[in-house]
């Protein structure tokens, strides 16, 4: 079989523009695939940046216009038979030498046969998306994001594979599934080379269109488990099967979803982690890297899974793998949680380019267009905060409200012994007001940041109530653990008012009540909870207010900060105060990762957070770019 990339210039042609759009019909322009025609328009100059301010209401015309987008190629066509395979195109038609070939879904993978339209000689292709005036959706972004291929062969048309595993009998097996496209019966010769060790036979591929699996033993290999709970050994797997060549990855490991919860390698995990919708509206705007930084985001705030509402081919599912993360598409998701919507307003950075041409509002018609939660997030900000005056506050505010709300959710949702929490958006696909945990361009929320603290293997937990505050010892590894807690409570001046300390063991998967306090004894208006758990591996620090930070007595902490150059691309920031401080968040325009965020500082223990820069800056941009803001400065 050949495969034949047509990926390069292909040409972009105006059918049917929109009257208002000033583009001539039978205009034309070259388009690289993958790609764009938001992009390929941008490049030459006829829009600007389509996710700033009302630029996507400017640009709507291209989701409404008809385009052609074509190119040429050559075939043999002799008794070959032709398919055009792409794993990423937008809703569209495809037609060979001006005939019509197939119709295109956005979520569905592109597999056309083509022979009969398919010529000796010089022939052309022709991609055709077809705009919908009338259509009240402004989100369309016509695209093509994956490779175009054309597949050619007398008899045998290797269309895909995949490499699944299979446990049985105490062994591991591995499965090597072709899709297969055969004219008639015809002898196929495999290679499939994985973990050090080469297989090679033939096997014969029935007439039709069917799959057909070749199974062969791996060897000796380990065991793949979820973040935190062990390692993620992933194999790769060479397959070429006549003249088709491709490399899988594959992990070992046993996956039940059911009613009564997740099971991993026969042990019950608790799901952690996030839905995941398109990472981009502009769909060739995703690459591998993205993909990439996105799963290690979520493997670093400690999840374990992603929630899947759109179709990813094997690049995201790859990545997640090497991050630790199951992948579960919505039809699978029967019995996995209901996701947790902890809506919150983006950096300023973000803020900006929602606000391009616009009034500098909270409100504004910008806003309104670039999410709908602003309401939502201002009631919940008056309801838990005194209401702030200046635009970072509000925005540092709604963060923290997302970042409580979720915690005391995932503390509500562990104590009960339910099968997980998945938050409602792991990322924004464009600058947008949202529930999301990592807003568009890979910065961290304050809710991320959360996250990776209630989602940890080994964690406190507490919870409150209208008469008690709770604390309790959660397990999620896979071995029994034994923790020391040392549980304060002080009041806003730091001054200690009670101590406990207990030494509390859990079975892995466990979650072990503490300790529990009666409210009328501890004065919640003037008194806050700090509890530190330490194993000999694991050091975890939680601080709680007992009731709304409006209601409470805070006093003014003293916040100093202090910074540091610590090597190439690493900074630190030295945190220390007066008076306690609380729900103190670190920001900076500068893209990186701060090492912890969105925690309390006591007199006694200053904080020192480490920054990891993704690029070159000097000591002085890193400290003059840093903003540091705390409860009490919010509110006053």
């Amino acid at each position: 079989m050949i495969t034949t990339t047509l990926d390069g210039s292909w040409r972009l042609k105006a059918v049917s523009p929109m009257k208002y759009s000033n583009i001539a019909q039978g205009s034309e322009w070259d388009m690289i695939v993958p790609g764009s025609l938001h992009d390929t328009f941008l490049a030459n100059g006829i829009i600007s940046e389509p996710y700033d301010g009302d630029e996507i209401i400017r640009t709507s015309w291209i989701g409404e216009s008809t385009w052609s987008l074509e190119r040429k190629f050559t075939a043999e066509k002799g008794k070959n038979q032709f398919f055009i395979k792409c794993g990423g195109l937008s809703t569209s038609c495809l037609a060979v030498n001006g005939k019509l070939a197939a119709k295109v879904t956005e979520d569905t993978p592109l597999l056309a046969d083509i022979t009969e339209y398919v010529k000796d000689g010089e022939n052309s292709i022709e991609i055709i998306f077809q705009g919908n005036p009338l259509s009240e959706d402004i989100m369309s972004f016509p695209c093509v994001w994956r490779s175009v291929k054309l597949l050619s062969d007398p008899t045998l048309i290797i269309a895909g594979c995949e490499a699944e595993c299979e446990r049985k009998d105490g062994r591991w097996k591995l499965n090597i599934v072709l899709s297969c496209i055969a004219k008639e019966e015809s002898e196929a010769v495999y290679s499939i080379s994985v973990n050090g060790k080469t297989h090679s036979g033939r096997i014969m591929i029935p007439e039709g269109e069917k799959e057909h699996v070749i199974s062969i033993d791996p060897g000796d290999v380990s065991i793949w488990w979820p973040n935190g709970m062990g390692a993620q050994p992933v194999y790769p797997v060479s397959i070429e099967v006549n003249g088709y060549q491709t490399e899988r990855k594959v992990v070992f490991r046993t996956v039940t979803l059911i009613q009564e919860g997740l099971f991993v390698n026969e042990k019950r995990i608790y799901l952690k982690g996030a839905t995941l919708g398109k990472a981009n509206l502009i769909q060739s705007r995703t690459d591998q890297s993205y993909l990439e930084r996105l799963t290690r985001s979520a493997a670093e705030a400690n999840m374990n899974t992603l929630l899947l509402r759109t179709y990813y081919g094997k690049t995201l599912r790859d990545a997640a793998a090497r991050s630790g993360l199951l992948v579960f598409s919505e039809e699978e998701a029967n019995s996995i949680p209901k996701a947790l919507s902890a809506p919150s307003f983006p950096s300023k950075e973000t803020l900006e380019r929602i606000w391009k041409n616009d009034e500098r509002n909270i409100s504004s018609a910008a806003a309104d267009l670039h999410g709908e939660g602003a309401g939502r997030i201002l009631q919940g900000i008056a309801d838990s905060f005194l209401f702030p005056v200046a635009e970072d506050k509000l925005v540092y505010l709604s963060e923290a409200k997302a970042a409580e709300a979720a915690t005391r959710k995932a503390s509500e949702q562990r104590v009960r012994g339910n099968h997980g929490m998945i938050l409602s958006s792991l990322t924004d696909p464009w600058p947008e007001i949202s529930d999301s945990a990592i807003e568009y361009g890979g910065k961290w929320k304050l809710l991320q940041y959360a996250a990776r603290r209630f989602f940890s293997p080994l964690s406190p937990m507490i919870l409150i109530s209208d008469k008690t505050v709770t604390v309790y010892f959660v397990n999620d590894t896979t071995e029994n653990a034994e923790a020391e807690f040392s549980i304060k409570i002080r009041d806003f001046s730091g001054t200690k008012k009670e101590t406990r300390e207990y030494t509390v063991p859990a079975a892995s998967g466990e979650c072990v009540k503490v300790a529990e306090y009666p409210l009328h004894r501890i004065d919640p208006l003037s008194s806050f909870m700090y509890v530190k758990m330490s194993t000999k591996d694991v050091l975890r620090e939680r601080t709680t207010l007992l009731d709304k930070p409006k209601k409470v007595k805070l006093e003014d902490p003293k916040l100093e900060v202090s910074t540091m150059q610590n090597g190439p691309r690493i900074f630190s920031v030295k945190l220390s105060v007066r008076k306690p401080a609380f729900f103190v968040a670190l920001d900076t325009p500068v893209k990186g990762l701060f090492s912890d965020n969105f925690i309390s500082v006591r007199p006694s223990a200053e904080k020192t957070i480490f920054f990891r820069t993704e690029e070159d800056v000097s000591l002085d941009e890193f400290t003059s770019s840093l903003k540091v803001m705390d409860l009490y400065k919010a509110m006053h």
